[in-house]
Parts: structure tokens; sequence; C-alpha cells
């Protein structure tokens, strides 16, 4: 088989399997899924190279993106819900492609105390993304169902039309319910 071959699958299904279980660090990182990363890793799968090129690697231009996204940050029902957004003008003035920011709902759901995590920006057009993410009992493929998305239990997404006001508003009356208020 051959050495460099070996290498490359080794190391594309390591960076699925890290990325899938959230760096290890999601509900679904089993035994077996680190006897399989240890495996990969035997046939030259570089976890700390892939691992910075999936989670820390940051330019300028995405940090500064953070940062506007992080000073909307705002949370509902003592903390138990975050949700941060970003406005096209926050987009545009600081000039940075999108793809970057796709992870920017994992920085809330680090938030102790905080169950439900929602990320949403305008995609022009009228339309809003969200990304949803859970690390409770919640069900947040359900509440992206309702806006035309989907996913899993802990991690989903959508594209909706309306507002980042509108869509923020339809998920507080859904999560209230949840909550009980």
């Amino acid at each position: 088989f051959d050495k460099d071959l070996q290498q490359k699958v080794a190391t594309f299904l390591y960076f699925g399997l890290m990325t899938d279980c959230g760096g290890f660090s999601f509900g679904n990182t089993t035994p077996e899924a680190l006897r399989d990363a240890a495996a990969l890793m035997e046939m030259g799968a570089d976890p700390v190279k892939l691992y910075n090129g999936a989670y820390r690697n940051k330019n300028f231009e995405e940090l500064k993106l953070l940062g506007r996204a992080l000073s909307s940050l705002r949370s509902h029902w003592d903390g138990k819900m975050a949700v941060m957004s970003l406005t096209e003008k926050d987009i545009h003035e600081i000039g940075v492609d999108l793809k970057n920011a796709k992870d920017f709902v994992d920085y809330i759901s680090a938030i102790p105390g905080s169950e439900i995590a929602i990320f949403l920006r305008e995609d022009g057009n009228g339309l809003i993304r969200g990304s949803l993410r859970s690390t409770s009992t919640f069900n947040v493929e359900q509440l992206a169902g309702k806006l035309g998305g989907g996913g899993h239990i802990n991690a989903s997404g959508f594209t909706a039309p309306g507002t980042l006001e509108t869509i923020e508003n339809q998920i507080v009356n859904e999560v209230a319910k949840h909550f009980g208020k």
C-alpha cells in the first residue's frame, strides 16, 4: 500500500472524525471514535496540525468579525439561551469571507450555564442564516425544522426569510415553550 496515499486518506478521515466530534469535545466522542482516531494517527494523520487548522488558525479580519458578533451577544432565561448576530453592514465593513464565521456559534455554546446557542446573520435578499447548538436535552433540529432547516439534535442550521429581529423573536417564542415561560 502506498505510504503517501495511506497518510492522505488517514488525514482526511481523521479531520472528518475530529470535526464531527467537535475536536473530540462533543457527546458523540466515544471510546470507539478515539480508538479510530488513534489508528488514523498511526497511519500518519497529524492531530496537532489538523486541530490547529480547524479550530485555532484565525486571520485578523475573522477575529474582527468575531469581535463584532460577540459585541451583539444577548441572553434569555438567565443565560440559558445566548444569541449573537451579524448584519450585512458588519460583514461588508470588515470584508471577510462568511465561510470563516461558520464556527462562531461554538464560542457562545461555551458559556457556562448556556443550554442553547444561536448565531444569526443576514445573508442578503431578506434571508437570515442561523446556526443552532444545544448542550442540553433541547432539540435544536426541531427548532431549525420550524424555520425550514435541519441537522442534528445538538447542532442544526437554517436559512429563512425575515429580519434578525423577527427570526430571533420566533426562536424566543419557540424556546419559551421549552422553559415554560
